[in-house]
């Protein structure tokens, strides 16, 4: 029953998968189940699983009583939904939470903090304060994808268009029989309807053959199910766009054609340095020059942020999560020294959290601080080897001395003396929330990461505590295998029913940056497509313009021109529209590049290189794909281009 669904703190409410896991087909409700920590629970409700494309997942829900968190208000782990009424400002409502929490805090704790009240169908893809956050992928690719399909359709114009004079005796012939223009313009759009109806049919069949390889670059399944309604509407905005984008200009044209077209052979063409085929050509190599040039930066990005130095030392370490085993987290310090005197094992330390990803804050004041203001601090307990495994530098004070003195020592960043303000940080008195403590700073470490790289670094305090929930083990150089077993071994001496699991600290640096390297990939793939594309319709203007300069070809060659001569006539024209549409591409690149690494706390800068590499690729494509067809015509035997009709 949802409306009691936790008659007491000992309640779980359980998925069906973890219900049909934990009793198989026996009923789960009222049935008794025992967690890690001793404690047993009874369930109370069965809920459907939560859907694979949902950010909200779980195996079982307990009652929040039972965190015993309810009355703490310096805890914000919390995710808290709020049902409000339809009628209800949300900026009011998050200043009357802010105002309680103001009233109830103790001391100074809370002042001036901000709460937010965010629409739950904005929480995947913007922050709390509104800012776009995974709402700046979705936009990018839909431009990808917009303009991949802008280049076929230019493709399909220029090619139309290019091969009319090869249609120019039946459309002559079909106006001299009677055909009206709107007739003929009717037939050319059902060729382009029909065309896009076998094109789309093919993308679907696609899209399914091609879903467990998108799952394999992204690492999120695909769902697609082409009787959607979202989906059949995309299909008919698709079908809009693309039939007016490449079916009327050319429609249009070949209706204009007259009967005395049919006779001469040919389309009426202008003959001048500017034509609508030309500025399409420009468009599409404009649009993959731009599409070069964002996979050159990204790529720069992604590699920049994977080989930064982040301020320690994470090669050779592996850590192991202990919060919820507590046979080892209340046996840390022997449990580590076995540890240590593995011949395997260099070091051995802990932490209440991965120095990877720092989430817990407290009220921070020091002496001068304005009374006015609140201060937030990011704080870590940590023990008293964590500084040296890590190779975490100090730029003023030491580490721990070994002492019972340790228990009052308390370390910061950098970013926190900033933050302070003050020129003489070691003989500033402070005093943490979170840990109720008060007492000097002992040392100043250098500013390290230890969030995404796309924050940047924030204040930062740590202090002794008695109790860890991050093991770290750094291996000896090519043991690592055998530290890991050893470290299983004296693991499973403790606790042999609590699954040993480790993770490298690499791995976790990876994880963190996947969906940077999934955006990457993409983009990699998308730009090779576009540049695939446009280099296809290249080779069939080429390939056309060859066709209809054979007899030119011909005599040239029989008078002399040489097949570099001929290459040249066939290229100038295509290169010169290439090198317009670089000059144009380049500076609009570079602006919407700025914006997108704006986002990066630490990011490159885009240098004059990218955009040369990024011609030089254009052009030596442009070579390729208008060199070959050209070397083909050039080549050719003269007396039969001489001799065609």
């Amino acid at each position: 029953d949802a409306a009691h669904a936790f008659p007491d703190m000992d309640a779980v409410v359980l998925t069906e998968e973890t219900a049909t896991l934990l009793f198989g087909e026996k009923p789960a409700l009222g049935q008794t189940v025992k967690g890690d920590n001793g404690a047993s629970y009874h369930v109370s409700g069965v809920v459907k699983n939560p859907p694979a494309n949902s950010s909200i997942q779980f195996k079982a829900i307990f009652s929040f009583e039972w965190s015993g968190r309810q009355n703490h208000w310096g805890q914000w782990a919390n995710r808290v939904f709020v049902l409000l009424h339809p009628s209800a400002d949300p900026k009011v409502v998050g200043e009357k939470i802010a105002g309680a929490h103001e009233k109830r805090a103790k001391g100074s704790f809370g002042k001036q903090f901000p709460y937010i009240v965010q629409p739950l169908a904005q929480t995947h893809l913007y922050a709390p304060n509104g800012e776009e956050t995974g709402i700046k992928n979705v936009r990018l690719f839909t431009i990808i994808a917009v303009a991949l399909l802008v280049i076929a359709c230019i493709n399909y114009v220029n090619l139309v268009t290019a091969r009319a004079r090869k249609r120019a005796k039946e459309i002559g012939l079909r106006r001299l029989m009677g055909a009206g223009r709107g007739q003929l313009f009717l037939q050319m759009m059902t060729e382009t309807v029909l065309l896009f109806l076998v094109s789309i049919v093919a993308a679907t069949v696609l899209v399914y053959l091609l879903a467990p390889s998108y799952r394999m670059i992204t690492d999120k399944p695909l769902f697609f199910n082409v009787l959607d309604p979202q989906v059949l509407l995309f299909y008919l905005c698709c079908f809009i766009f693309i039939v007016t984008l490449a079916g009327i200009y050319p429609a249009l044209l070949l209706s204009s054609f007259k009967f005395t077209h049919a006779f001469k052979a040919a389309l009426p063409e202008r003959r001048g340095r500017f034509s609508f085929r030309k500025l399409l050509i420009v468009l599409q190599f404009a649009c993959s020059g731009m599409l070069i040039i964002a996979t050159i930066v990204l790529n720069r990005q992604q590699h920049f942020m994977q080989t930064k130095n982040l301020g320690y030392e994470r090669a050779h370490i592996f850590t192991m999560d202990v919060m919820t085993n507590p046979n080892i987290r209340d046996s840390y310090a022997a449990f580590a020294q076995e540890l240590s005197q593995q011949s395997s094992i260099v070091g051995v330390a802990g932490s209440e959290q991965e120095i990877l990803n720092i989430g817990n804050f407290c009220n921070f004041h020091w002496e001068g601080a304005p009374e006015e203001k609140s201060f937030t601090i990011a704080y870590m307990g940590v023990d008293r080897n964590l500084f040296s495994l890590l190779d975490v530098s100090f730029v003023e004070g030491q580490g721990f001395s070994g002492t019972p003195a340790d228990s009052a020592c308390l370390f910061v960043n950098e970013a926190a003396v900033r933050m302070m303000n003050v020129s003489d940080p070691l003989n500033t008195s402070i005093y943490v929330s979170g840990y109720g403590m008060r007492g000097k700073i002992t040392g100043v470490v250098k500013d390290f990461h230890f969030k995404h790289m796309s924050e940047p670094v924030g204040p930062l305090a740590m202090c002794l505590v008695p109790s860890y929930w991050t093991v770290y083990v750094k291996t000896a150089a090519g043991q690592a295998s055998e530290a890991i077993a050893a470290t299983k071994r004296i693991w499973e001496k403790y606790d042999s029913e609590y699954p040993f699991t480790y993770r490298f600290m690499d791995d976790t640096f990876d994880a963190m940056y996947r969906s940077d390297t999934r955006t990457r990939n993409l983009f990699n793939i998308f730009a090779l497509l576009a540049i695939f594309i446009s280099c296809l319709g290249l080779l069939g203007l080429v390939t056309f313009t060859a066709e209809t300069k054979t007899k030119e070809i011909g005599i040239r060659k029989v008078l002399g021109a040489t097949v570099a001569n001929i290459i040249g006539m066939l290229s100038r024209e295509f290169l010169v529209l290439v090198g317009v549409a670089l000059l144009a591409a380049f500076p609009l690149a570079w602006s919407i590049m700025e914006r997108m690494l704006q986002q990066y706390a630490y990011r490159i800068s885009i240098s004059w290189w990218i955009f040369a590499l990024a011609a030089i690729a254009v052009t030596a494509l442009t070579v390729l794909s208008v060199g070959i067809q050209a070397y083909r015509a050039a080549t050719a035997n003269p007396v039969n281009a001489i001799k065609t009709e």
